[in-house]
């Protein structure tokens, strides 16, 4: 999902503020085109990579047709965050960065926070990162940076939506004004 310039800045900015950098937006997913673009990836404080995937669910279509594209959507972005946290550790993350996945989308309790599949973590690791960044900051913390994250691409892709429709609405109104005026000459 293209995030608006305006809100990435933003988003950079807040994240930056909590000790974070943004990697990555829009990012090419390597192993072919098919797979497409993630996007985002945050570095945490703690050397942690973060994959961020977010998906737009279209709530005001009815019928049988988008509730099943809606119930694809949702299983999609389910697979596609561990799938793309696994891509992303394999060709840029170095050996001893631990990579996180997260999806999220507009619907209500649907997101979803995993452990990368690819690289399972060792009790060893798991006790120096807890020592390192707070056994609460690793539940707590990384989870939160994700909700801003998915929950700003969320509200941005609503805005857009919004816009598109407003322009659509104004397009017609004009054509309407457009007819009445050839009617009346």
């Amino acid at each position: 999902m293209e995030l608006p310039d305006a809100v990435t800045k933003y988003l950079e900015e807040s994240l930056k503020r909590k000790g974070c950098t943004v990697l990555a937006r829009e990012w090419d997913v390597r192993g072919g085109p098919h797979l497409g673009k993630g996007d985002l990836v945050v570095l945490l404080p703690c050397n942690t990579h973060l994959v961020v995937e977010v998906k737009y669910l279209d709530f005001d279509a009815t019928g049988r047709n988008q509730c099943v594209k809606r119930r694809k959507h949702r299983r999609y972005v389910e697979e596609q965050a561990p799938r793309y946290g696994a891509k992303w550790a394999e060709h840029y993350a170095l050996h001893n960065q631990l990579v996180l996945s997260a999806f999220f989308t507009n619907e209500t309790g649907l997101s979803g926070f995993a452990l990368d599949v690819q690289r399972p973590l060792q009790k060893q690791e798991t006790d120096e990162a807890e020592s390192n960044m707070g056994v609460g900051w690793i539940g707590a913390g990384v989870v939160g940076l994700a909700a801003i994250a998915g929950a700003i691409a969320v509200s941005a892709a609503r805005q857009q939506r919004q816009c598109e429709d407003n322009g659509n609405r104004n397009a017609e109104q004009q054509r309407e004004r457009d007819e009445k005026e050839c009617i009346v000459s």
